[in-house]
């Protein structure tokens, strides 16, 4: 079994915060939910979800022990999950195919073990089962009513039979979706941004990165793989010139977090692209920036070169 990924401790700074959540989950570990609204919130989402899951076949996994499905080449993930402290993670995922699949969703904590959300209408689960037949969707989404912070990953797989089937095996994925995260401070606006599920499998892409104007952009590397990958990093201009170069390992099943500015204190400042390569077919990613002060937020999901 190879459910993987892992997060690092590391958090994004923004100035005149103390610090942001692990995984660029901005500034709410310094802000209380408001309690009348995370309660409508959840009492509406419990409905919604309730009469999902009845005509979809929803159900929450309760089983955290290993599964016999490994991950392989058909399946996606979305690099990011978080709920509770003020955030709160809604998935989407829709049968682009023209036969009826089955799917998996399996959360996995920041050492790469099963993690446990509670997911709204659910309750605490380390995953969702569900069917969908062609042309239907799906959407479930975590309570976001936690006093402190649970985050991850999730990896999404396209399955025979019914996830909870120990002879389920991976089909070539036909899902398509995306999570969205958002954040809820009382007295501010909600802020969201949408990030893509993801192809697992990548030796190299881009991310754009833009720090200029007090703004910040983190980014969060992801090997799912069984073997260490030696990563490059190229920073450039928009002319193409390049700025610096990197280099590190990131260990199996592990995600390395930073800060773009802080961690290249020469890109502070700046607006360009992070060229990402390794030598192995393990990596995903994502990037998240932030306003001035960390008051909202905008994705950004990597560019794949042409195969």
């Amino acid at each position: 079994m190879r459910l993987h990924t892992t997060l690092p401790d590391r958090i994004f700074p923004v100035p005149a915060v103390a610090s942001l959540l692990r995984i660029a989950v901005g500034v709410a570990a310094a802000f209380a939910l408001a309690a009348s609204g995370a309660a409508l919130l959840a009492a509406s989402d419990r409905d919604a979800a309730a009469e999902m899951a009845s005509d979809l076949n929803l159900r929450a996994s309760s089983d955290s022990g290993p599964w016999p499905i490994e991950v392989g080449d058909y399946d996606v993930i979305i690099p990011h999950v978080v709920d509770g402290a003020s955030w709160q993670t809604s998935f989407l995922l829709t049968n682009l195919g023209a036969t009826t699949v089955y799917f998996a969703v399996r959360f996995r904590d920041d050492s790469g073990g099963a993690l446990s959300l509670t997911l709204a209408g659910f309750g605490p689960a380390f995953g969702v089962n569900g069917r969908l037949d062609p042309n239907q969707s799906a959407e479930f989404k975590t309570a976001g009513t936690g006093s402190t912070l649970a985050q991850g990953s999730a990896i999404v797989f396209t399955l025979d039979r019914p996830g909870d089937d120990p002879s389920a095996r991976p089909l070539p994925n036909q899902l398509g979706g995306y999570a969205i995260f958002r954040q809820r401070i009382q007295g501010r606006p909600d802020s969201e941004a949408v990030v893509p599920v993801s192809p697992m499998f990548e030796s190299s892409f881009t991310l754009f990165f833009d720090n200029r104007d007090g703004y910040i952009t983190g980014a969060a590397l992801v090997n799912i793989g069984s073997q260490t990958s030696p990563v490059t990093v190229v920073a450039r201009d928009f002319m193409g010139t390049q700025l610096l170069t990197d280099s590190f390992d990131l260990a199996p099943m592990s995600k390395r977090v930073f800060s773009i500015p802080d961690r290249y204190p020469a890109l502070n400042g700046r607006i360009g692209i992070l060229q990402i390569s390794t030598t192995n077919l393990t990596l995903s990613g994502l990037a998240l920036r932030f306003t001035p002060g960390g008051a909202a937020f905008t994705s950004s999901h990597v560019l794949s070169y042409p195969k």
